[in-house]
């Protein structure tokens, strides 16, 4: 069986850990997880590079999206896998490997 990022994902999504109860965590979950399958999700998940994540992680900074939303993206796609990684369905965590960029700041000089 060949999961793809977009599987990888709604099965966290439906399975969320415990610590996750809030509606609004949940939402954020939810909304940085379409951003990544947006980006990513025909991807099959044992094929996926950390260069890729870096790739999708550098083109939301150029999105304009904050450092802070990155980040809790990258932290999505990390406890996703992590999930796909315990069942046994690829050998290593790549966006863990990944390193996150930091957003341009919204007003130069601050």
């Amino acid at each position: 069986m060949f999961w793809r990022i977009t599987a990888c994902h709604r099965d966290w999504l439906a399975n969320l850990p415990p610590e996750i109860r809030s509606p609004v965590t949940v939402q954020l979950a939810t909304g940085n997880g379409e951003r990544i399958i947006a980006a990513l999700g025909m991807v099959k998940l044992a094929a996926l590079k950390p260069t890729q994540v870096e790739r999708f992680l550098r083109q939301m900074a150029a999105d304009g999206y904050s450092t802070s939303v990155i980040s809790a993206t990258r932290r999505v796609l990390v406890r996703a896998i992590h999930r796909a990684e315990r069942d046994g369905l690829v050998a290593r965590n790549v966006a863990k490997l990944a390193d996150c960029p930091r957003a341009r700041a919204a007003c130069p000089g601050r």
